[in-house]
């Protein structure tokens, strides 16, 4: 898996100074992808980055390993834009023009993606380098309801961009890091992290492991029951081309497993809608009730519109042209394979 984009390799320091990087990995070269979107996009594809690691290690809220392994398969999507993640994007040169101005450093944004020559699957776009100091700097944004996870020590911040931060270190060398940070558009901080040799030697071997593992022979990691996951089943499995079978004893504990888990979840969604039915009684005529850490709401949505066009159809006058017309607006949609899991004292 290569990326279909132009490559040319930063030899020295000093030239990868000249691309934007301030040192390399071990002194080997470094190799600069230029990072157009859709150039970078592929490029992506081509092995791990900073923000595929704390993924890979189960470390990442936002993301899980079977959704690192469909996005390099190309099963899914990549990690489409959020809200808040366009936000940050366009704070970006806010944050950079504020962390110069408390620093008196001079950040210069990356325009590139870095690939280790030493592991060629091993990519980084980190945000920011300083050329004096030798720093590389990293921008984030954060609620402040995330403000709990940025603590007051000096490389205190969130496990999931401290691998981020630790990947980019041993791509590029460079042995000191600052995660700048706005919390609630009301409190900057500056955090710095120094190389931890034996954190990157782990990163990089758990990721190589799962490089080589799952994504080059196309084999997933444990299945999570994750949109991911159901892509890459549904991708494998198109269609039923055998008859029913009999099971075998694996197969009949994780049927004897799932049975159990669907009992408990049905107990559970019945306690659930008794608390909801006492919860709407306490609220009566008020739109809620707030209290220390929780709120609960009952609000009418608002009235909408809906229209009923087969109906409508029907009562057209049925000559041609509206056959022709109900017949072109007409798409056969594929059937998919759907799971039913029943036990003995299920009803039809």
């Amino acid at each position: 898996m290569t990326p279909c984009v132009e490559e040319r390799v930063v030899g020295t320091p000093e030239e990868f100074l000249a691309g934007g990087g301030v040192g390399s990995d071990g002194g080997s070269p470094v190799v600069l992808v230029p990072s157009s979107e859709s150039e970078w996009l592929e490029a992506r594809l081509s092995g791990i980055s900073g923000s595929d690691v704390a993924a890979i290690l189960g470390l990442s809220p936002f993301r899980s390993p079977i959704d690192v392994f469909c996005e390099k398969l190309r099963l899914v999507e990549g990690p489409s834009e959020s809200l808040p993640m366009r936000v940050g994007k366009a704070l970006e040169p806010f944050l950079v023009a504020e962390y110069n101005r408390q620093t008196g450093f001079e950040a210069r944004p990356a325009t590139a993606l870095y690939r280790s020559s030493r592991h060629p699957w091993m990519l980084g776009t980190p945000d920011a380098f300083v050329a004096s100091p030798s720093l590389g700097v990293e921008f984030k944004t954060a609620s402040v309801r995330s403000e709990r996870f940025w603590g007051d020590g000096e490389d205190a911040i969130p496990d999931y961009y401290l691998t981020q931060i630790a990947w980019y270190a041993a791509i590029t060398g460079i042995d000191t890091w600052n995660c700048a940070v706005l919390i609630g558009n009301a409190d900057f901080r500056i955090y710095t992290i120094r190389r931890d040799p034996a954190l990157e030697q782990l990163l990089i071997e758990k990721a190589q492991e799962f490089w080589e593992k799952h994504v080059l022979t196309q084999e997933p990691p444990a299945l999570d029951g994750s949109s991911s996951c159901d892509a890459y089943l549904r991708a494998r499995f198109p269609r039923s081309s055998a008859s029913l079978r009999s099971s075998n004893p694996v197969e009949d504990a994780l049927a004897a497993e799932m049975a159990r888990v669907r009992s408990e979840l049905a107990e559970l969604e019945r306690q659930n809608a008794a608390l909801e039915a006492r919860m709407k009684l306490a609220i009566g005529e008020a739109q809620g009730i707030q209290g220390e850490g929780w709120r609960a709401t009952w609000k009418r949505t608002k009235d909408s519109s809906v229209t009923d066009w087969e109906s409508v159809v029907k009562h057209l006058p049925q000559d041609d042209h509206i056959k022709n017309l109900v017949r072109g607006a007409t798409r056969r949609k594929a059937g998919t394979r759907r799971f039913l899991f029943k036990t003995e004292g299920d009803s039809e």
